[in-house]
């Protein structure tokens, strides 16, 4: 646990969460500033990230639930937290969930993948926000290393309530995979380009309902 101010610098090439671990970053100034290279939540087993209270972590690629069997959660609540990445890949060959919560939580980062080979989940709610500046995949696939992947790509993306909000430059739903976004109860998701089944043999769908809720493209 790091909390009360407290920062954790772990600048080597690859940080794991398994074996049923447990990180949570926990108040305003607390800080892991994680791998520049690999950080993975659920990496052979189970893993757990939490960043709550204005807590913040960062990494280069994060991974959550990566290689088939694995189980990753993350979770960013509260006002002032963050989670930074330069890629975030949810599922990916494994099973992975992550859930932006409440005013003011974020996650930023330049490429995001959700359900990569793999099963992940992505909630933003009760008015948390993502953005990703480069190209998002809901349903997608992995690189397993020139082989063929065990298994489709299944995405799932909910964002709902007034005042949570995805962003994304490029977002692709049902890449090579299975891909649903899913808007409701006042939630908005806004790119520039938005692809509905973008791949061969790929499925993608979208449902936007209750009032404020948009997709805007």
């Amino acid at each position: 646990s790091i909390s009360n101010g407290g920062v954790v610098n772990t600048p080597g090439g690859a940080d794991f969460l398994k074996g049923n671990s447990t990180v949570v970053v926990d108040g305003t100034g607390s800080r892991w500033n994680a791998s520049s290279g690999v950080l993975e939540v659920g990496s052979d087993s189970a893993g757990t990230l939490t960043i709550q209270n204005g807590g913040r972590a960062s990494g280069g690629d994060i991974y959550v639930g990566i290689f088939a069997g694995s189980n990753g959660s993350v979770t960013v609540s509260g006002a002032g937290s963050q989670l930074l990445a330069a890629s975030v890949n949810v599922g990916y060959t494994g099973t992975g969930n992550v859930t932006v919560d409440g005013p003011g939580s974020n996650l930023t980062t330049s490429t995001l993948r959700v359900g990569a080979s793999g099963t992940g989940t992505l909630t933003i709610q009760n008015g948390g926000a993502v953005n990703s500046t480069g190209v998002a995949f809901i349903g997608t696939s992995a690189n397993c290393g020139g082989q063929a992947c065990p298994s489709v790509g299944q995405g799932t993306v909910m964002v709902k309530d007034v005042g949570s909000q995805w962003t994304a430059s490029v977002l692709e739903i049902g890449a090579a995979g299975n891909g649903t976004l899913t808007l409701q109860n006042g939630g908005v998701v806004s790119g520039g380009n938005i692809y509905v089944g973008a791949g061969g043999g790929s499925n993608g769908s979208v449902m936007v309902s209750g009032a404020g809720s948009q997709l805007l493209a």
